[in-house]
């Protein structure tokens, strides 16, 4: 046979057309939640462990099942109103120790050496906070005038009831490389210390914390200025 050569090949019948196969809807199957239920209540003297060695296929649905658990869980926290339940006496004791042991990881408050007309005031930091603070008792050693807000402003202390606020003062507070900043504050009458930096300061000035190097950086005209942070108890003696 030669090259370029044409070869007709008999046809072996006629090809049917495929048929298109009918799409059959599968409904996903969710996790069951009954059984995860009844493994985590179970009392049974077999492991979780030793169940999912048995079958491995129920780890993935055990997984979805914690999952949505959890966030039945989250949705109960997030929209619960009203005061918290009293709860029984073993329970409030372990959640004191807990919240002991959360307190001693948790960082002591830190404070600036700051000055209000030539007069050392501890100045401390609390971005927990939304306003500034200051104690009526201290704005009255410094013979300092308090003016009234536009507007009163409500506000929870950690126990407490809500206070309502008045009366408002801005110092001019003096850092430790002499730049003098007019500070707003709010005044209240009972406070957990005389003077508080709060976050609405705080986000204004752009500050930073450093726990690490113990520092506390602000932004005033595009120029950063680095203070020492220092503990309650060495600056208050």
């Amino acid at each position: 046979m030669g090259r370029n050569t044409i070869v007709n090949l008999t046809r072996l019948g006629t090809v049917k057309k495929s048929q298109k196969m009918k799409r059959v809807n599968v409904s996903k199957v969710g996790p069951n939640t009954e059984w995860a239920k009844r493994v985590l209540e179970s009392q049974a003297l077999i492991s979780v462990k030793e169940v999912f060695n048995l079958k491995p296929k129920l780890i993935k649905d055990f997984i979805k099942s914690l999952r949505q658990f959890v966030k039945k869980k989250e949705r109960g926290l997030l929209y619960a109103e009203g005061p918290a339940q009293e709860r029984d006496s073993d329970s409030s004791e372990e959640s004191e120790e807990e919240s002991g042991d959360e307190d001693d990881d948790l960082p002591p408050l830190s404070c600036l050496t700051t000055y209000v007309k030539k007069e050392p005031i501890p100045l401390f930091l609390d971005p927990g906070a939304a306003y500034s603070i200051i104690s009526t008792e201290l704005l009255k050693s410094l013979n300092i005038n308090t003016g009234e807000l536009i507007t009163s402003i409500k506000i929870k202390p950690v126990s407490g009831k809500v206070v309502e606020i008045r009366k408002r003062v801005e110092l001019p507070i003096e850092f430790d490389d002499g730049i003098i900043i007019g500070i707003p504050f709010i005044v209240i009458k009972e406070c957990a210390v005389p003077i508080l930096l709060g976050l609405d300061t705080c986000m204004r000035l752009k500050s930073k914390i450093n726990y690490e190097e113990e520092t506390y950086a602000i932004n005033l005209e595009n120029k950063k200025h680095t203070y020492q942070l220092y503990s309650k108890d060495n600056v208050i003696r």
